[in-house]
This record gives C-alpha cells, structure tokens and sequence, in this order.
C-alpha cells in the first residue's frame, strides 16, 4: 500500500506490505500504529502472484476523532 500527499513532492512512500498467499475472498487488514497524516491519495499494487489477481473491494477508515 503507498499513499501520497502535499509533502510527499507527488511520491509515491510505501506504508505497508500484505504478503503471503491469499484466497479467494479473504479480507486483509491492516491498522497502522498512528494514523497517517496528510494523505490524499492511496494505491494499492499487485507486484508479484502466481495467479490472477483480483481487488473486489476496499475500504479506507478515517479515524479521526470528532
């Protein structure tokens, strides 16, 4: 997962790896220590698999405290 932002100078950083195999329909989760701050922007990549590769959903949580 890599994610950008106003002081990223339009970089793209890394901010976490998933690996391991995967099936079909399995939720990953992933809750950083602190939340990130400044981003507006997330991408998720598939850099390597043995199979097809298939995002059927994502969810980003602001958590924030209101």
């Amino acid at each position: 997962m890599l994610g950008s932002g106003p002081g990223s100078g339009g970089e793209f950083i890394l901010l976490h790896t998933f690996s391991g195999y995967t099936d079909d329909s399995q939720v990953l989760l992933y809750a950083p220590s602190s939340p990130w701050q400044d981003l507006d922007t997330l991408r998720v990549e598939t850099v390597r698999s043995p199979s097809w590769v298939g995002w059927r959903e994502i969810q980003i949580l602001d958590a924030r405290e209101e």
